[in-house]
């Protein structure tokens, strides 16, 4: 419980879609501070994250601890939930719905990682994933296929596609957590 990131949200996922299913337009709950009433927070679960590290002159070095993240998934009160927990954990995150957005998106953002759905409507994430990886930017960019397919045969088509990862839905918020670490320290690395 230590060492998950998203240990500060008890019930992980599921207080994320409970939050997220909540009519916020019909209350005066602040959706930052307040919680909906059938969500509930125990203190003594809660941990505090470690500080950020900092730079030689005291400041906050926030490029070594945070990704830029692309989220692309037709489902989009999963995408949302997700988009809701990286940037809990610190990530800048962009969302698109569809496989063009997505490549679109991917464009502009040039995200240090895709979590991409294989089931997508226009362009499936298989050819998603081949248009990001012709890109000059998109060699390096980590794609983890994020899909309810989750057979061995989907998971050779999602490598042979280019993906570095194959996730199957629901994303294991730990599992999801350990990648994005070895992102982070593989980009600290790097500069």
């Amino acid at each position: 419980m230590k060492n998950d990131p998203l240990a500060f949200l008890p019930g992980g996922w599921q207080m994320g879609r409970q939050i997220q299913a909540f009519d916020w337009s019909k209350t005066s709950l602040d959706p930052i501070t307040q919680w909906p009433p059938h969500v509930t927070i125990h203190r003594e679960t809660m941990t505090t994250p470690e500080p950020a590290p900092t730079t030689a002159d005291g400041k906050q070095d926030v490029e070594k601890t945070s990704l830029r993240i692309l989220i692309v998934d037709d489902n989009r009160d999963g995408a949302d939930t997700l988009q809701m927990m990286l940037r809990l954990m610190g990530n800048e995150v962009c969302t698109a719905y569809d496989g063009l957005e997505g490549i679109k998106v991917a464009e502009e953002c040039r995200p240090d990682v895709i979590l991409l759905d294989i089931g997508l409507p226009s362009v499936d994430g298989y050819e998603v994933c081949r248009c990001i990886r012709e890109q000059p930017w998109g060699k390096k960019t980590v794609l983890i296929a994020a899909t309810g397919w989750g057979l061995e045969d989907d998971r050779r088509r999602s490598h042979e596609a280019g993906f570095d990862h194959h996730l199957v839905k629901p994303v294991d918020s730990k599992a999801l957590a350990c990648l994005l670490a070895d992102v982070v320290a593989k980009k600290a690395s790097s500069t």
